[in-house]
């Protein structure tokens, strides 16, 4: 309670006679020494100490391994949370060796539709996207999804995260198909959870328009941007930087689509923003100017 209160000091104060007393009364090596020494890694790691947290963490390990061996679930643990502090102090290779052991013994020990594994298949993922392995990722994200069912919620917040990173690696590895199926099931659980009109569902709405033009499938792009820009203007404003982009693309589909009678007005309330916002004679809004000339002598 003190910890989360933010005394710091006080809880790791209190945290060592814990240790201390643990150590005294049922040995360096007891389960329970061992759980108070790794919350008071916990608590360091809290206070941005990630040195003294990843030392303790890793003398916690050492001696689960020592006294439980690897294929156990405390071992598995301290396993997940050193690679959790590495990934979180932006050292993702360093976290992928700890979680890939995490979750091998997870999957044996648990079973690979328990919540620890899921967590640990989860997170060995967003550890490699961070480094740029995303085809290594998406198998693994792909079985969060499959056995989320009787773990997660259809519409609770990991789920939703789990299939919206999904969608995104889809996209970014040229799989337009699965990333428009996933971003659909995605949007009507969020039009369901918070509402057509919210700004994360309004996000959804554009990325479906994005999907679907690059795919080159322009009629179901523009309806998708059409609705993310009319509902980013009801709810953000005209001037908002969301409403902006999304005007945008949707002037860029219109565009594409050789329709010019409804892109050039779109491109001219963007010139008109940009250059109250930028300055006429800033080199963007130029170019914008030099754009929107060009469309209309088409």
């Amino acid at each position: 309670a003190i910890l989360a209160g933010g005394d710091h000091t006080a809880a790791i104060s209190m945290l060592d006679d814990i240790v201390s007393d643990c150590v005294n009364a049922l040995g360096a090596a007891d389960p329970l020494t061992l759980s108070a020494r790794a919350f008071l890694g916990h608590a360091y790691e809290v206070s941005a100490d990630t040195a003294a947290a990843i030392s303790l963490y890793s003398q916690v390990l050492f001696d689960r391994l020592r006294t439980l061996g690897l294929e156990h679930e405390s071992t598995a643990a301290s396993l997940a949370v050193l690679g959790g502090v590495h990934l979180a102090n932006g050292n993702p290779t360093g976290a992928i060796p700890y979680f890939e052991q995490a979750l091998g013994v997870r999957a044996r020990v648990l079973g690979d539709d328990h919540l620890d594994t899921v967590t640990s298949r989860n997170n060995l993922a967003v550890a490699l996207c961070e480094i740029g392995e995303l085809h290594r990722a998406i198998p693994l994200l792909e079985q969060v999804i499959d056995d989320s069912p009787g773990i997660f919620a259809p519409d609770s917040t990991e789920l939703t995260s789990t299939r919206a990173r999904l969608a995104d690696l889809y996209v970014s590895t040229g799989q337009s198909d699965r990333a428009i199926s996933m971003y659909s099931q995605l949007l009507d659980t969020q039009i369901q959870t918070s509402g057509a009109d919210h700004p994360t569902t309004l996000a959804t709405t554009n990325m479906l328009g994005f999907v679907y033009r690059s795919a080159g499938d322009l009629t179901h792009a523009i309806a998708f941007y059409e609705k993310a820009l009319i509902g980013r203007i009801r709810v953000l404003g005209r001037e908002h930087q969301d409403t902006f982009s999304s005007r945008n693309n949707l002037a860029y589909a219109y565009k594409l689509a050789g329709d010019f009678a409804r892109a050039i007005p779109l491109y001219e309330t963007t010139l008109e923003i940009a250059a109250r916002r930028l300055g006429h004679t800033h080199p963007a809004v130029i170019e914008m100017r030099n754009d929107v000339a060009s469309l209309r002598a088409m």
